[in-house]
Parts: structure tokens; sequence; C-alpha cells
């Protein structure tokens, strides 16, 4: 349950990706934050919406921990999102 793992926070990072998928998740997340939109994203990335919302929660739950906040139709970056973006791509 993600709910419980909250508690896992900016300590606990950097964590080995064991998916073979985990550049593409990481590039799938950037696009997202870059363009502030996942259908924006989506269609950069020539994947479906809701694939690409798949993937990246596919990320947070290997990572352990929420990179966005999503909220109906929009979404921020969380503490340990921005942490991580910053990292990965700075």
């Amino acid at each position: 349950n993600m709910k419980k793992e909250r508690k896992f926070g900016l300590k606990e990072f950097p964590r080995p990706l064991n998916t073979k998928n985990g550049g593409r998740q990481i590039r799938y997340f950037h696009s997202v934050v870059r363009n502030n939109s996942f259908s924006e994203a989506a269609e950069e990335c020539h994947i479906s919406q809701s694939a690409i919302s798949q993937k990246i929660q596919a990320l947070e739950r290997e990572l352990v921990f929420y990179l966005l906040e999503r909220k109906k139709r929009k979404f921020t970056l969380t503490p340990a999102g921005e942490y991580f973006y910053k990292k990965v791509w700075c």
C-alpha cells in the first residue's frame, strides 16, 4: 500500500531501478513535468495518456515514494518528485 510507504522519504533516495523500463519511465516523468501535462507528454512520447500515467505510477511504486500529487485534471510535484527531477535532469 503506497499510503504506508509515504514514510519513505528523501533519505531513501537514490534507489536503484530494477526494471529494464526504468529509463523509459524516467523519460516519461520528465516529459510530463516539462510539458506540465500528461496528454502533451503522451503525444510527445507517442503513447496514450493512460499508458504514460500507468508508467509513472509504476515508477513511483518502484521508488517507493510519490513523485506527483494528482488532483482531478492537475498535478503538482511532491518534495520527493522535485528532488528526483532535479537529481536526474540537472
